[in-house]
């Protein structure tokens, strides 16, 4: 048996059993052992499966949004795609489903991440050529956010992060003492964002927050998105 050491311990290769980890005490870390220590995690979130009695609508509308492609379709589910995972959407035709209640417990929306507010901003101009307008553009502080509701109801966000890496990201999630205080931020313009961005504007001025509207705030979108005391109108 071939054992390879480093300064974590050693690789121990055994026929029919691949390479396995152990500790410094060279005791064998099993999968079993590794599970209980709690350092498995999953590694993404792979795909979100809608149930619709309006499947068609509902696909065009993931397919236009996402500019996604078909990969997989039957007669009941439909599977979409846009970047190497076999599928990230799947739309499932099922008729006898009642409508979404929106006052209801369940998922309030999914998020996707763009590389950059270019990226997002372009697809803001994408989609309104097509007719689709977030119903909640939002400046978070931490992300650039346009939220879309779908045919059925459901929020679907596009975000662009505002930091250009990790930590800066996570410092201010966890220690910005105006994003702790207020993390819906406030609404934006995203028609003026675009021409700012496209005019080259800096970050920082296209970023600043703009007002509320008078005798709104943080809790009339808050509301509206169906997370606050009263209920949305179906």
């Amino acid at each position: 048996m071939e054992e390879v050491t480093n300064n974590v311990g050693k690789a121990i290769t055994e026929p029919r059993h691949g390479l396995r980890k152990s500790d410094m005490d060279h005791a064998v870390i099993s999968r079993s052992k590794r599970e209980a220590r709690g350092d498995v995690v999953p590694q993404l979130i792979a795909h979100i499966v809608f149930a619709t009695n309006n499947h068609d609508e509902m696909l065009d509308w993931y397919m236009k949004v996402l500019n996604a492609r078909i990969a997989l379709q039957n007669p009941g589910t439909t599977f979409i795609a846009f970047d190497d995972e076999h599928h990230r959407i799947g739309i499932a035709r099922v008729p006898r489903l009642a409508n979404k209640n929106p006052n209801a417990n369940g998922v309030n929306h999914i998020a996707f991440t763009y590389a950059n507010l270019g990226a997002l901003l372009g697809t803001y101009k994408r989609l309104a050529v097509e007719g689709i307008y977030p119903r909640w553009p939002m400046n978070h502080g931490i992300t650039v956010s346009l939220y879309y509701q779908d045919p059925d109801g459901n929020r679907l966000e596009l975000q662009a992060e505002r930091f250009g890496n990790v930590a800066d990201t996570h410092n201010y999630f966890e220690h910005n003492a105006d994003f702790r205080a207020n993390p819906f931020g406030a609404p934006f313009d995203p028609e003026k964002m675009l021409a700012d961005y496209e005019d080259g504007v800096p970050d920082d001025d296209m970023l600043r927050f703009e007002p509320y509207a008078e005798g709104e705030g943080p809790m009339t979108i808050i509301t509206s998105m169906g997370l606050g005391k009263e209920d949305v109108e179906i």
